[in-house]
């Protein structure tokens, strides 16, 4: 798997001549054999990513346990398939760790454990979208659009959070498929999913950023640090004060 984080990339694999590009906040899920990739690297941009290579017999085993309704890889050429996609917001702390490794002693051991959960996360991500529904909601290609805008809209969302009325009206379906349709979908209510989504952001600005408590709980919308505090607490079992001690 390869992530874009600095500008848009772009390469070409040799045998095929398939020209690929990447843009920023974008990763490729790309199952390969024998490929050989020319890039193009343009002077004056500034080019950073991340690769995660699993042996593909490792990855056969990860998808055969999913009860998935479809190939996730979206082309396929000669000797290689790919899958692009959009990263997902929870994918950001991980990738902020794996760039500010607070470890020096065990680094390889830290660095290898946060490419395995953020190849978790990305794999979640897009089986999401293949696995059978095993719900007896019904819902229509329209209604499933709607509620993977709902998922766009809260990711956008953390610093003010939306009420469930207000997020029905935007997506133009109603709060009882909103709720149950989400959950389906996503494993996990509105309001959980939201909730997950502001402590994941604000670890981030605690562990990377070093920002102050009071700082990250009016980013991630309490008006309250004690309410923030609680529900960090709450959340990863110590509180926003000892997470900067924690990671080290």
């Amino acid at each position: 798997m390869a992530i874009c984080i600095g500008e848009n990339m772009e390469w070409i694999e040799h045998n095929s001549k398939t020209e690929l590009q990447m843009k920023t906040g974008e990763a490729i899920l790309y199952q390969v054999d024998n490929i050989t990739e020319i890039c193009n690297w343009m002077p004056g941009h500034y080019y950073e990513g991340i690769s995660i290579i699993i042996k593909p017999e490792k990855f056969k085993d990860f998808l055969s346990s999913l009860s998935l309704n479809k190939n996730i890889f979206h082309k396929e050429y000669r000797n290689f398939k790919i899958n692009k996609f959009k990263l997902p917001v929870e994918s950001k702390i991980v990738i902020e760790q794996i760039l500010h490794c607070p470890y020096n002693n065990v680094k390889n051991i830290y660095l290898e454990g946060k490419a395995i959960e953020l190849l978790s996360i990305c794999l979640n991500n897009i089986t999401q979208k293949y696995t059978k529904n095993v719900s007896d909601i019904k819902l229509s290609k329209t209604e499933i659009q709607s509620l993977y805008k709902a998922k766009e809209i809260l990711d956008n969302s953390v610093s003010s959070p939306i009420t469930l009325t207000e997020l029905s009206k935007l997506i133009c379906l109603n709060e009882f498929k909103l709720k149950t349709g989400f959950k389906n979908i996503f494993g996990k209510p509105v309001y959980t999913y939201l909730l997950d989504r502001r402590m994941e952001l604000a670890r981030l600005f605690l562990e990377i950023h070093h920002k102050s408590v009071n700082e990250v709980a009016n980013m991630v919308g309490y008006s309250s640090s004690s309410s923030f505090s609680k529900a960090f607490r709450k959340k990863y079992g110590f509180s926003p004060r000892d997470c900067f001690y924690h990671v080290r």
